[in-house]
């Protein structure tokens, strides 16, 4: 089982495992290759892909949404488009709609806040017609990456494919019926993300906006 030493570590892995694939390596030729990372985390994971393949690194912002008075377990996300996707917890178990909506909106302010840091008013990179890889520093529940791509799909990308260096094996499942998954490990003691990571610290803001070129 491998644990990384830090996100940067795990990026190199997968961009040694994705540089395999000739249709990334021709699209990437050809400016049909997108890479994004999912802010936080995911952004230094992509950034290793993204140097590996010479292209652009841009990033895709989702926001959790908590289980009341639980901060800690997700029941939802919602990325840049505004659209959420919810569990069946909060579809079937009596979440109020007056908590949902103004979980939404906090989040939706909160990626509106990171999305002018970030880009400095520019918007995501088009993925219409291109290859997009959606990138994270790991996947437990999914509800992130599954607004993620939701969103992405919506912007009529040719192709999305989903990589991550760690994931939930009873995720993994899920995911591959609905997208071509590249994850380099499944580990069947998975319990969380950071217990496969040396350094796990929270990414800054500061960070992101290094990588993506900015001050």
């Amino acid at each position: 089982m491998s644990i990384y030493k830090n996100r940067t570590d795990a990026g190199v892995r997968l961009a040694n495992k994705l540089e395999k694939e000739k249709k990334l390596l021709r699209a990437a030729k050809a400016g049909k290759l997108v890479v994004l990372g999912l802010a936080r985390g995911g952004v230094m994971v992509a950034a290793e892909v993204a140097k590996k393949f010479a292209v652009d690194l841009d990033v895709l912002i989702v926001g959790k949404i908590p289980y009341p008075g639980n901060l800690e377990y997700a029941i939802g996300a919602v990325a840049e488009d505004g659209h959420p996707i919810w569990s069946e917890v909060a579809e079937h178990y009596g979440i109020p709609a007056d908590y949902k909506e103004k979980a939404v909106e906090k989040e939706i302010q909160e990626i509106k806040r990171r999305e002018k840091e970030y880009r400095k008013g520019k918007g995501m990179a088009r993925v219409k017609d291109k290859i997009v890889l959606l990138i994270d520093d790991g996947i437990a529940t999914g509800f992130t990456m599954k607004a993620a791509l939701s969103e992405v799909v919506s912007e009529k990308a040719k192709e999305v494919i989903v990589a991550v260096p760690i994931i939930d094996p009873e995720t993994a499942k899920d995911f591959k019926k609905i997208v071509n998954l590249v994850a380099l490990e499944k580990p069947a003691n998975f319990t969380s993300i950071g217990q496969f990571y040396v350094d796990f610290l929270q990414t800054t803001d500061e960070q992101v906006k290094k990588l993506l070129g900015g001050s």
